[in-house]
């Protein structure tokens, strides 16, 4: 239990969890409300599939949460553990991996969830998800980075092969996505002259008999009549088999020679959510009609990562935006009534309506009941999504581009969004604190010049010459470092990041476990033992 007035923590930075905790700063209670986000910003996901097809800018998808959520306390760090008995979590903060523990008298579990694209193989390695501002930008730049390959190809295969572009999955992702794409390709095939000899191709592949199954038929066929009218063609009643660098195989053995699928199917629970034992269903943690988990008075959850049957209905609430919004409101209102006794409310949910934008200045949309097509769903579809905007500072930004984008060409340049890359060389200054206990750290340390000490309780500690490592054993294990390590001198490391290194272990493992019996496994340890 956590000390002093209640605290209400909130993991997912998504439409459920920054609704609820909006709500619960609205009341005005001797509280505290904690939102802990992997990132420092909310990402509004309707609007991505405009940023692969360049008419807004990735940045203007997403609003910092601190100015949505004033007053509430916000940690950018991703949760490590959660003890549901003990009432606390412990989260792991910047590059570094410090690693914090954090009491709770409630908790809500709103983390989503995440791209699953195991049961394809091939598909993970090679499709394009578009969950996130990051993921939408690099599929714009792959796009362009097609067709500046092909516009100097002499081989007319692979030509075609860079310029065909396929999608998976036709709900309302998978054709917003597809529509965008085509978009995009459209406006920028002027810039590309030697490329008016091959046009390009667009495929979409979806399992079922039909596209967008959440809209009534005839605006589902209108949206398809619309799309292949302008040449893109449509692979129902298929599913992919498997993916590679460069084709995707179906079911049926058909094979599309491309160098891009964009995958919109295959979701699942985070890892988080498969950790914490809970009861779930389709992937979905399971709860009660007022969204408490069973068996935990303190502990709700909501959103895409929660299933909840709705009031006087055997269905869950969608997931949908819509419905993570509604959830978030209710939640607020139960969390307050538990806290002082009174009883809560079951969910209900009604949707307002849904849109499909096919780009190129056409939607469907039902509003109410109200079935639009066409032009006049398009200009509402933006009014709707404009209002939907978490601040008015974004809603001015995507309103403007979008004005801009009806009279401007959409630029062709393509750009990478920069980082501190996670592996890298680093240089020290004698004395400098490389890692500190309770931190994870960063990744593998090896020695390139100068050398490190690592603190022992008494005496010289370990020292780390040119040649040596640090690091691998914490993160194998997944523990916080113990002690102290330090330059003892100007010195320079190559940090081999943690991911990377582990994803290099895991390779490693899977290559050996292949090798016919009584083989050696030469060059098998690409990272020295630690020392």
């Amino acid at each position: 239990m956590a000390m002093g007035s209640p605290r209400i923590v909130v993991i997912g930075g998504g439409f459920a969890g920054t609704t609820a905790a909006r709500h619960l700063l609205r009341r005005h209670r001797d509280m505290s409300v904690l939102l802990v986000s992997q990132e420092n910003y909310f990402v509004y996901q309707p609007l991505l599939p405009e940023v692969v097809g360049g008419a807004i800018h990735a940045l203007d998808t997403v609003a910092p949460l601190r100015e949505m959520l004033p007053g509430a306390e916000l940690r950018a760090a991703s949760v490590r553990t959660v003890d549901l008995t003990q009432r606390w979590i412990e989260v792991v903060e910047g590059s570094a991996g410090r690693v914090e523990r954090l009491a709770y008298d409630h908790l809500v579990l709103a983390m989503g969830l995440v791209a699953d694209l195991s049961r394809y193989p091939g598909l993970e390695e090679h499709g394009f998800t578009v969950k996130d501002a990051a993921e939408a930008y690099a599929l714009r730049n792959h796009v362009i980075g097609c067709l500046e390959q092909a516009a100097i190809m002499g081989d007319e295969s692979h030509r075609k092969r860079l310029l065909t572009f396929v999608v998976v999955g036709g709900g309302y992702s998978g054709i917003e996505v597809l529509g965008e794409m085509h978009e995009l390709v459209r406006r920028a095939l002027p810039f590309y002259p030697t490329l008016h000899a091959t046009a390009p191709r667009f495929v979409l592949v979806e399992y079922q008999n039909a596209i967008l199954p959440e809209v009534p038929q005839d605006l589902a066929h209108y949206a398809h009549r619309v799309l292949h009218g302008r040449g893109i063609e449509f692979m129902l009643g298929h599913g992919v088999k498997a993916a590679a660098a460069t084709a995707l195989e179906l079911d049926d053995g058909t094979i599309i020679d491309t160098m891009t699928v964009v995958a919109t199917i295959g979701n699942g629970p985070t890892p988080l959510a498969r950790e914490l034992g809970l009861k779930m269903e389709h992937g979905r943690i399971v709860t009660e009609p007022d969204m408490r988990v069973p068996d935990f008075d303190n502990v709700w959850a909501i959103g895409d990562a929660a299933s909840t049957p709705l009031a006087r209905s055997d269905r869950p609430a969608p997931p949908t935006a819509q419905a993570a919004v509604r959830e978030g409101e209710i939640l607020a209102a139960n969390i307050l009534a538990a806290m002082d006794g009174r009883p809560t409310q079951p969910l209900t949910f009604k949707s307002r309506g849904a849109f499909a934008s096919l780009g190129g200045r056409r939607a469907v949309a039902l509003v109410f009941g109200l079935r639009l097509s066409g032009l006049s769903a398009w200009l509402l579809w933006l009014v709707a999504y404009a209002a939907m905007l978490p601040t008015w500072s974004t809603r001015i930004r995507v309103t403007l581009e979008r004005l801009l984008d009806l009279a401007l060409p959409r630029s062709v340049t393509r750009t990478r969004m920069g980082g501190v890359a996670p592996s890298r060389y680093v240089r020290h200054r004698a004395g400098d604190v490389v890692l500190s206990p309770g931190q994870l750290g960063d990744g593998v340390h090896l020695v390139i010049e100068g050398s490190y000490e690592q603190a022992a309780p008494e005496g010289a500690g370990k020292v780390f010459l040119p040649g040596d490592s640090f690091g691998q054993a914490e993160i194998a294990a997944g523990m916080p470092h113990k002690r102290f390590v330090r330059a003892r001198e100007p010195s320079r490391c190559f940090i081999l990041g943690r991911e990377e290194y582990l994803n290099i272990q895991e390779a490693l493992r899977q290559a050996r476990e292949r090798l016919p019996a009584g083989q050696g496994a030469a060059g098998s340890a690409a990272i020295p033992s630690e020392g």
